[in-house]
């Protein structure tokens, strides 16, 4: 999948490929159309943001726009077992 990777704290993100994620039994794989580039993100992306993992490279966002969910329901990826209902 294309997006926008961290493969060095403190450095601008790069635009590549990255493994596609495997949905775990009970899991639904979705598409994110859209994510924000918040102050958190940008925080995480350096490394400062107290839940950055340290683990390199990862794909940049915490929330998103996913299209195919079923309605109502909006996706925290930063948290991926989370499905929060509107």
């Amino acid at each position: 999948m294309k997006a926008a990777i961290v493969v060095e704290a403190g450095q601008t993100p790069i635009y590549g490929d990255f493994r596609e994620p495997v949905p775990a039994s009970g899991e639904v794989q979705v598409t994110v159309s859209a994510a924000a580039l918040s102050n958190v993100v940008k925080s995480r992306a350096s490394g400062t943001h107290y839940s950055s993992s340290g683990q390199l490279p990862f794909v940049v966002g915490i929330d998103g726009c996913c299209p195919d969910l079923p309605q109502n329901r909006t996706l925290c990826p930063a948290k991926p077992d989370t499905v929060i209902h509107v």
